[in-house]
């Protein structure tokens, strides 16, 4: 699949999933989880984007990101306040540890679900690592998003970059 086409399958299911998370039961996935994901369709899938909906997309999505799901335990006999006191799931922490955000040592419902906002369009260390190896120039307030479409159009340009970015890794001991 073309490149121009898996961007804009990209941006439709992330629309779709932003705007229908809550119904999902979900958390929006980083864009780095999405763009993984495309890819692993692209290559195990042949014609894909005609047989994949965005709702198809996300089942797909949370069997690949478990940490996407998350679960409102209580909600139903519950009110608001009661939700405020409820600890984080393990769902919710285990996304805030895949977006780099500091998890405090209690952390409730409410408190992870904003520290999620918060944390999710924020650039990783690793992609930054990315793009300091790449030499790319990039704007101090980049984007998960913005980071992910500069690796990618990097890479597409330079496919031997790959290799020699995880062989830098190795003799770094970094993983």
């Amino acid at each position: 699949m073309e490149a121009d086409s898996k961007s804009a399958k990209a941006s439709e299911f992330m629309e779709f999933l932003q705007a229908h998370s809550a119904r999902l039961r979900m958390n929006p996935p980083t864009p780095t989880a999405l763009h993984e994901t495309i890819d692993f369709l692209s290559e195990h899938q042949p014609g894909w984007p005609a047989e994949t909906s965005p709702e198809d997309f996300a089942k797909i999505l949370v069997q690949r990101y478990p940490e996407l799901r998350f679960e409102w335990s209580g909600a139903e006999g519950g009110g608001a306040a009661e939700l405020e006191n409820e600890p984080a799931t393990d769902k919710q922490i285990a996304y805030l540890k895949v977006l780099e955000a500091p998890i405090p040592e209690y952390l409730g419902l409410r408190e992870a679900s904003d520290l999620i906002d918060q944390w999710k369009d924020r650039v990783s260390v690793g992609q930054k690592r990315r793009l300091d190896f790449y030499k790319l120039e990039y704007d101090p307030k980049i984007t998960r998003e913005q980071a992910t479409a500069l690796i990618d159009v990097y890479k597409q340009k330079h496919p031997e970059s790959e290799q020699a970015y995880q062989e830098w890794k190795a003799r770094s001991g970094l993983t």
